[in-house]
């Protein structure tokens, strides 16, 4: 059996006319594509004006007229690094101005926070983790470091 046998002639006509539209469209597609780029920057050009449109960027800010905020992007970059992070079967010591830290780990979700130590930070390839960011340790005078993961 052929296709042209199960279907009318009306609706072979309606195929074709519908793949014919689709092609013309894929074509003005890729011939449109092809142009030169109408937003190019020009010497003299202002930057508030928008060269697609020609009307003002009234909503965007430049990167310069922002009020800087030390620390936005990730918080707690200001803190001190540790100098040394060892990691064992035993567990994990940390080594700061000569004196060695026994650490418990502490989950981010926990509130309770201990007073009385030196806040630093542990960064994530001192603990053999890839990635940007920072571990928060709290490092008490008991010679216990708890750091918050």
């Amino acid at each position: 059996m052929r296709v042209d046998e199960i279907l009318t002639e009306e609706q072979l006509n309606e195929l074709n006319w519908r793949k014919g539209l689709a092609t013309a469209a894929l074509g003005a597609a890729a011939l449109g594509s092809m142009g030169n780029a109408n937003a190019r920057v020009m010497p003299g050009d202002d930057p508030s004006i928008n060269r697609l449109t020609g009307k003002p960027n009234t909503e965007l800010s430049v990167q310069s007229d922002r009020p800087s905020q030390p620390g936005a992007e990730m918080p707690n970059q200001n803190l001190q690094r540790v100098d040394q992070v060892d990691q064992t079967d035993a567990g994990i010591t940390i080594t700061q101005d000569g004196k060695t830290y026994e650490v418990k780990v502490v989950p981010k979700t926990t509130s309770v926070v201990p007073r009385g130590g030196k806040t630093m930070k542990v960064e994530l390839g001192q603990l053999g983790i890839r990635g940007l960011g920072n571990y928060i340790v709290y490092l008490m005078p008991s010679g216990i470091a708890y750091l918050y993961k």
